[in-house]
C-alpha cells in the first residue's frame, strides 16, 4: 500500500509541478517580450534540464524499475498539458492580445524543440495517465 501512496502522490507533485512551471514561464516570457529580451537566449535546454532533475527526484521515490520507468514516461506526456496551457493561459491574462484562446491556444512563435498543438496535448495527457494507470496495476500485479 505504500507504494501506492508513493505512486499517487509522485503523480499529483509533478502535475502541480508542470502547472506551476507553467505559469511562471507565462510570467518570465511575458517580461522578456515587453523588454525585447525574447529572442536573445533559448532557455528551454536550462528549463529542460531542471524539469528532468525535478522528475528523476520523484521517481526515485518510487524504488522499483517497471515502476519508475512507467512514472517518467507519466511525467513526460502529462507535463505539456499543464504547463503549456497555464503558460498560454497566463500570457493571455496579462496580455489579451496574445494567445487569444487562451489554455487551448497554440504557439506559433516557440523556440521549444516540440510545440503540440491543444488536441495533442489532451491526447498525450490521457496516455500520460495511462502509463501511470500502469504503474498501479504493475505494482499491484507483484505484491
Amino acid at each position: 500500500m505504500n507504494q501506492l501512496i508513493s505512486l499517487s502522490i509522485t503523480f499529483i507533485l509533478w502535475q502541480a509541478y508542470s502547472y506551476v512551471e507553467g505559469r511562471r514561464d507565462g510570467f518570465y516570457y511575458h517580461a522578456a517580450t515587453m523588454n525585447g529580451d525574447s529572442n536573445k537566449h533559448n532557455l528551454h535546454p536550462l528549463f529542460t534540464a531542471m524539469r528532468a532533475i525535478f522528475g528523476f527526484a520523484l521517481s526515485a521515490l518510487i524504488g522499483h524499475l517497471i515502476p519508475v520507468l512507467l512514472m517518467c514516461a507519466a511525467f513526460i506526456f502529462t507535463f505539456s498539458y499543464w504547463h503549456n496551457g497555464e503558460y498560454y493561459k497566463t500570457r493571455h491574462e496579462l496580455d489579451p492580445k496574445v494567445y487569444p484562446k487562451g489554455w487551448s491556444s497554440t504557439s506559433t512563435t516557440s523556440r521549444a524543440t516540440f510545440d503540440l498543438s491543444f488536441n495533442q496535448r489532451c491526447l498525450m495527457l490521457v496516455i500520460g495517465v495511462l502509463f501511470f494507470v500502469g504503474s498501479i496495476i504493475n505494482v499491484l500485479m507483484n505484491r
